[in-house]
């Protein structure tokens, strides 16, 4: 993976970076690669791993309508 903006560009450092590629079938389970960094001095780990639980309960939800 890699984000646009380069990591040792330290003016960038308050940008969060997102990167979501396309999902995967294998068998049967679909799987998308996640990645977020961002600064530990702006968001707090238990926040971050909030919005990846987040993410994950909405994506049980939206596994049914695959199909």
């Amino acid at each position: 993976m890699t984000h646009p903006i380069k990591y040792e560009d330290k003016e960038s450092t308050s940008v969060p970076r997102i990167f979501w590629d396309k999902y995967v079938l294998d068998d049967s389970k679909y799987y998308l690669t996640l990645n977020i960094t961002v600064s530990h001095a702006l968001v707090d780990g238990e926040d971050l791993a909030k919005v990846f639980e987040r993410i994950r309960k909405y994506s049980l939800k939206f596994k049914n309508t695959i199909n």
